[in-house]
Order: structure tokens, then C-alpha cells, then sequence
């Protein structure tokens, strides 16, 4: 699922004033999977947590993603793996708590054109 589809701009030859097509296009492989590695892995609150931080790419758009785990409930081997089960929670409740947010192509083809922004 990409969030903005990449577009292309095509102008629009006519009489008067320039008119712009937008035509989507298949996205690169780049952007279409999340790249999600271990950024850092360190000691937090006098030695009781552990923060594992997840570094996310997906083109030009980058984050960091810090998870807080106890020390004394998983050992050095299972860290990791925690991390990433509490990681995938962390987005599938952001995924649940924005889902009304999602608009159809319709809806964003709607928006589009009432935009209220000055013709240059």
C-alpha cells in the first residue's frame, strides 16, 4: 500500500491557460518496501530497560523508531526478536487508530480539484 502514489505531470497542450494531467505510475521497488534495520541497541533508566532502535527507509522518507524493552524479560538472544514483535504492534495500532483517516481515490480526486491555491 503506498501512502502517495508517485505521479507523473504531463502539460497539456490547449488555448489559454496551461492545464496539468496527473498520471500515476507503477511505483520503483524502492518505494515500495519499507527497508527496516537495527539502528542501536543500549542500556536506558539505570540499567532496567533496553532501547532498541529500529532505523526505517522508503525512498527519500527516513525515521528512527525507539522500542523500550525490561531487561529482566527477555535475555541477549530473544532482544531483538522482541523488539520487532513490539515494533510491528507499535504500527498496527497506528495503522488502526489512523484507518479513518484513509481517503478513496475519489475522495483525493475531490480534494484535488477545490484546491484553493493561487494560479502562478
Amino acid at each position: 500500500m503506498l501512502l502517495f502514489p508517485p505521479s507523473i505531470y504531463v502539460l497539456r497542450a490547449g488555448v489559454g491557460d496551461a492545464a496539468f494531467t496527473t498520471l500515476t505510475r507503477e511505483p520503483s521497488e524502492s518505494m515500495r518496501k519499507f527497508k527496516i534495520k537495527v539502528a542501536r541497541i543500549e542500556a536506558t533508566g539505570r540499567g532496567k530497560q533496553i532501547r532498541v532502535t529500529f532505523q526505517v527507509d522508503r525512498g527519500p522518507a527516513s525515521f528512527q523508531v525507539p522500542i523500550i524493552l525490561s531487561i529482566g524479560d527477555f535475555d541477549d538472544t530473544e532482544i531483538v526478536q522482541a523488539a520487532r514483535s513490539a515494533l510491528h504492534r507499535t504500527f498496527a495500532e497506528l495503522a488502526g487508530q489512523s484507518r479513518s483517516w484513509k481517503l478513496t481515490a475519489q475522495d483525493l480526486k475531490r480534494l484535488s480539484s477545490m484546491s484553493l491555491r493561487p494560479e502562478p
